[in-house]
């Protein structure tokens, strides 16, 4: 039976790529310069209990249900809420070390992807990216990009908008992403309606 709430790790596909890979793994919770990893909680992944990738580089896995649910709240943002110039931040852990934060701006906001120029290393991937109070992404990796025949290096990260249609695929979301899509066109339809 499906538990009532799930405390789940969001990741790239890279990150987590099969069942197998997030099986025997765990995660560490609030791993600040104070601390120290062995000091840390350890929680085991629960691929048994959901392990959901989507088109894109997006994983999504539980963890163990008897853990303390996070008190930090974001709501999840749909790929046309990103766009050219946003200010984001990306919490990460470059190199396994304790929690960094970048700030930057979204350069290119693209169809399946955008791209981005926070400050990253190896070992950010699967990093949430974040505008205000929404989680707009993952970081998923960096590419050379033509620009002006020259090539710059920049960050791309991964909307969350497959992800959440294949968790209402699975039941385990009320709504998709397209099905928000077309709520919240049906609702501007009204407001402009009432102001005309």
């Amino acid at each position: 039976e499906r538990p009532a709430h799930l405390t789940c790790v969001l990741t790239c596909k890279h990150v987590l790529p099969t069942k197998r890979d997030a099986k025997g793994a765990h995660v560490a919770y609030d791993y600040i310069k104070t601390k120290h990893l062995q000091d840390l909680k350890h929680v085991a992944l629960r691929p048994d209990v959901l392990f959901a990738k989507s088109c894109g580089d997006v994983a999504l896995c539980a963890v163990d249900p008897h853990t303390t649910r996070p008190t930090t709240t974001l709501s999840l943002a749909r790929s046309d809420q990103v766009r050219h110039g946003d200010k984001i931040s990306i919490l990460q852990h470059p190199n396994a070390v304790p929690v960094v934060l970048e700030k930057g701006t979204v350069v290119s906001a693209g169809d399946r992807c955008f791209l981005h120029n926070v400050n990253t290393l190896v070992g950010s991937s699967g990093s949430p990216v974040i505008k205000g109070h929404l989680l707009v992404g993952v970081h998923a990796r960096s590419r050379d990009v033509d620009v002006n025949d020259s090539t710059l290096t920049l960050n791309e990260g991964c909307y969350l908008d497959s992800m959440l249609d294949t968790l209402g695929e699975h039941g385990f979301m009320a709504v998709s992403a397209s099905a928000v899509r077309r709520r919240q066109k049906a609702s501007s339809s009204k407001s402009h309606s009432r102001k005309s």
